[in-house]
């Protein structure tokens, strides 16, 4: 029925738009770390990359597992946010949710990213909401610091009213390994979403984060953690949105330090001050620059669910203007990845680039769901190194508000349901009609095949294109997709039909669909 539902027929060739695809070289490796999360709900779909962080992190403290919920959650202070998918039983265990959370990792075959504690405090109990009368440094908050000045124990102090990164990392490294040995925590996150500690957590950091604070406590955590595992990577500083990517969300010394420093955002003055320090210590201190981006609502309040499809050309497209008051507002710094990448190469060449929390927004409607298959392809396209999606909706999710994000990811992880996967060897594409669709290609270095996954933006009529194909006597051999017959899984479709050297496509309304072209 859903085959039938969303066939593809015969174009017409005076109605065909051309898409270009340059196959005489591939431009660069597709990272598999981009297809990461932050939650365990989606257990069933084949991650890479593993991230333990967020709001509730920040104040995790791992001697006894506690964490505070801020105005997340009524300033509550136990075994909170970080600790929700740990079992009980493992609460007197030091570090047992990152523990639980790198078995897990381990378990489904993927790398993991754990967040280090930069703000100042955590919690020290689990007695429940915090007074602001009992606002850091109070009996109910411990002390953070980088570096113990005393031998580390693996029965760590609770007592002595201070936590230290790299007795924890070491602690890690002594029931894991390290890094590089391929069982130990991948990479280190420096803290979560800083230029908002003083509404997050107003009784650990009541005052605006300064510029200068944050890099100082980064810079200092990253020698810690590295001096103890050098191969793992620093990914930092994970702020929220834009705006904490142009001036820490209003840090009170930033003017100064932007004028002084000619410094276009904030972006620029934490590159360069990483590439300082870690000349002078000798080793790259910043492997990753990590941000989080969210499909505004503005962009879907503005222009809709068409404003909706077109949400991932924000990412790569100079031609496009980003929907919400971004756009609008801040348009030289769109599109988003190449100017991220311009400041990288100004400031501290050779950083990784990762999204570790990202969300295309609604992703259990199927437009979603079709935004989500398009930002995906968009990383793999521009040379993202990773990505961990945050789902925004919590861990009680039935099978149906699951299927369109999970569909999205199963397009490129597991198309097939045996473990198929997106070609690792990524393509140049290009398309006038930028609107209606989005082509991503790839190849498979080690059978030869090659995918191509299509993403259909058109909510009311089918859209026509053909692709050009390296040679003659191809045919397809695999197409599955979701689209406006959706219901839960991935269904075969027919939408390709190949003649010669090229492939003629018709995308019905609002689809994704994933191509497998071989001999």
């Amino acid at each position: 029925m859903f085959a039938v539902a969303l066939a593809c027929f015969a174009a017409q060739s005076s109605n065909l738009s051309t898409v270009k695809v340059d196959w005489s070289k591939s431009t660069h490796v597709i990272s598999p770390l981009i297809y990461g999360a932050n939650d365990s709900q989606y257990h069933h779909v084949k991650w890479t990359l593993y991230r333990f962080g967020g709001n509730a992190a920040t104040t995790y403290n791992w001697e006894n597992n506690f964490d505070n919920a801020g105005s997340d959650w009524k300033q509550s202070s136990g075994y909170g946010w970080s600790m929700r998918h740990t079992p009980a039983s493992m609460r007197s265990i030091p570090a047992a949710a990152i523990i639980n959370h790198q078995n897990k990792a381990l378990e489904i075959g993927a790398k993991s990213i754990v967040q280090v504690n930069l703000m100042g405090y955590v919690a020290a109990d689990g007695d429940g909401s915090v007074l602001e009368s009992e606002k850091a440094p109070s009996k109910r908050w411990v002390r953070v610091e980088p570096k113990k000045p005393t031998p580390f124990s693996l029965t760590p102090d609770t007592t002595d009213g201070v936590v230290y990164i790299d007795e924890m990392v070491n602690y890690l490294v002594k029931k894991f390994g390290t890094a590089k040995s391929g069982t130990g925590v991948h990479a280190y996150s420096l803290d979560n979403e800083p230029g908002l500690w003083h509404h997050t957590h107003p009784y650990a950091h009541p005052e605006k984060t300064g510029a200068k604070e944050l890099v100082q406590k980064s810079i200092a955590a990253a020698k810690a953690i590295k001096s103890v595992d050098p191969s793992a990577k620093i990914h930092g500083f994970a702020p929220f949105g834009v705006y904490e990517y142009m001036a820490l969300t209003g840090a009170p010394d930033w003017p100064e330090i932007q004028k002084k420093g000619g410094y276009a955002w904030y972006i620029d003055y934490y590159l360069e001050e990483f590439a300082k320090a870690s000349k002078e210590f000798g080793q790259r201190l910043l492997d990753v620059l990590d941000l989080h981006f969210y499909v505004g609502g503005g962009v879907i309040e503005e222009g809709g669910t068409d404003a909706h499809l077109q949400s991932a050309r924000a990412m790569w497209d100079p031609t496009y203007t980003e929907q919400s008051w971004l756009g609008e507002v801040h348009p030289n710094f769109f599109p988003l990845i190449p100017r991220i990448r311009q400041s990288i190469k100004r400031y501290f060449d050779g950083t990784e680039l990762a999204f570790s929390e990202w969300n295309s927004e609604r992703p259990t409607t199927l437009t979603g769901g079709i935004a989500t298959a398009d930002m995906l392809g968009v990383f793999g396209q521009q040379k993202l190194d990773a990505a961990t999606w945050w789902s925004l909706l919590g861990d009680k999710l039935t099978e149906e508000q699951l299927a369109p994000t999970r569909s999205a990811f199963r397009l490129y992880r597991d198309f097939d349901g045996k473990g198929g996967t997106f070609g690792d060897l990524n393509f140049a594409v290009s398309a006038q009609d930028r609107k209606s669709f989005s082509v991503f290609a790839s190849k498979n270095s080690k059978t030869g095949n090659l995918h191509l996954v299509l993403i259909g933006k058109r909510r009311h009529v089918p859209v026509r294109f053909s692709v050009n194909l390296p040679s003659s006597g191809l045919r397809v051999l695999s197409s599955v997709g979701f689209g406006q017959t959706y219901k839960s899984a991935l269904e075969p479709v027919k939408c390709g039909s190949i003649s010669g050297d090229t492939l003629t496509v018709e995308l019905p309304k609002q689809c994704a669909v994933h191509l497998v072209i071989g001999k």
